[in-house]
């Protein structure tokens, strides 16, 4: 997979010769769509004691809204590097 990466090529699964399937991280990327469980967060913000946001400048919707949907006590923490 790394010199695949290191090609400039799409790495492919190749455990079986069966599998070709595309090897992405568990992430959302730029542009596409969340999954269902994202809107979760709207029930679960107003009663946590705390906020942590990893990995994202909170200047894309609907993304941005996360640290405003808490309570004004919610202690937040944004990490982004």
């Amino acid at each position: 997979i790394r010199q695949q990466i290191f090609d400039d090529q799409i790495p492919k699964c190749t455990r079986t010769s069966r599998c070709s399937g595309i090897i992405k991280p568990d992430i959302v990327f730029f542009g596409e769509d969340l999954p269902r469980r994202f809107q979760l967060y709207v029930q679960d913000l107003p009663s946590c004691d705390c906020c942590i946001v990893m990995g994202t400048s909170l200047a894309v919707y609907p993304f941005a809204d996360i640290v405003d949907s808490t309570t004004r006590s919610t202690t937040r923490l944004l990490i982004n590097r």
